[in-house]
């Protein structure tokens, strides 16, 4: 039986979340294939939802349908939020 390998941390910004639908993709900083968050790994970080354009770091792994977040370690207000005094998600 092989040792798994640490996943992959990804940094990234949130394409968009739909908590009616349970999903959303994040676009990756260093580019390449959208990445799912389902609602479960969110739910794991303590939250629900998540808001468009927020920052978002988190863990991920290859599934046969492409890259999958498995873990949250972060996620912070979009850029244009925090200038204009705006929080939350």
């Amino acid at each position: 039986m092989e040792q798994e390998d640490a996943l992959p941390q990804v940094s990234g910004v949130v394409k968009w979340f739909d908590p009616a639908k349970g999903f959303g993709f994040i676009l990756s900083d260093d580019g390449g294939p959208d990445i799912l968050l389902h609602i479960n790994a969110l739910r794991s970080f303590g939250q629900g939802s998540v808001c468009d354009r927020a920052l978002i770091t988190v863990t991920v792994q290859r599934t046969q349908r492409g890259l999958q977040a498995v873990q949250v370690i972060e996620i912070l207000p979009p850029p244009d939020a925090v200038e204009s005094g705006e929080e939350g998600a």
